[in-house]
């Protein structure tokens, strides 16, 4: 029996997926935003149960999104890997969205990176056109958008736990490709962007001691 895992961490809130034998067998997202590091694991033994020396395959979402997040599952699908010999591919959210066939004409997947701003790759049914990129949400309002965020923009919302499904199915092909080749994959974070990261305040400098004799 094939038993594949999907980790998607791109978004403050986590969702993981599972397959047997090529067919859905369940999902769970996180309980509030940025648990991540708490219960990721502890959410996935709840899923595996006393399977996790069955798994034969790890899928894990690449980004782009949360910095924080994507190496918590990066980190997380390795050591699984590591600890069970299970195979594990990488997949963008790109390829998660496209993997729902949501549309089947042009429109462009969206994912959230913060301050206004969103990753983006267009696509024609399920096939990507041009490279991945950022853009100002006001830019991008007339597109026909798919993703997380994507409903205040009037487009098609997908949350964590679905595109985690789509990961899933996007996963699985490439797993099946992989072994048929006898490949191996390292999943590497994508980002897009620079990390916004506020410099800690300086403390005040001391004031200067008096000169000698004053």
């Amino acid at each position: 029996m094939s038993l594949v895992l999907a980790i998607d961490t791109a978004s403050p809130i986590f969702a993981i997926a599972l397959s047997g034998d090529g067919v859905f067998a369940g999902a769970a997202t996180g309980e509030e935003p940025q648990d991540q590091t708490r219960l990721l694991v502890r959410a996935i033994d709840s899923l595996l149960g006393k399977r996790r020396r069955e798994l034969t395959g790890i899928v894990v979402v690449e980004g782009p999104g949360s910095y924080a997040g994507l190496r918590v599952g990066l980190a997380t699908a390795s050591a699984l890997a590591l600890a069970t010999g299970a195979r594990q591919v990488g997949v963008t959210v790109f390829e998660a969205l496209a993997a729902l066939a949501l549309e089947p004409g042009e429109w462009s997947a969206i994912q959230p990176l913060g301050r206004d701003q969103l990753a983006l790759q267009a696509f024609r049914g399920m096939e990507p056109m041009g490279v991945p990129h950022t853009s100002h949400a006001r830019s991008v309002a007339e597109r026909h958008l798919v993703g997380e965020g994507a409903r205040a923009l009037g487009g098609q919302e997908v949350d964590p736990k679905t595109r985690c499904i789509g990961a899933l199915r996007a996963g699985l092909v490439k797993l099946a490709a992989a072994e048929a080749a006898g490949e191996t994959d390292d999943p590497a974070a994508l980002y897009l962007s620079e990390p916004r990261i506020t410099p800690a305040k300086r403390s005040p400098l001391a004031p200067e001691a008096p000169a000698l004799g004053a």
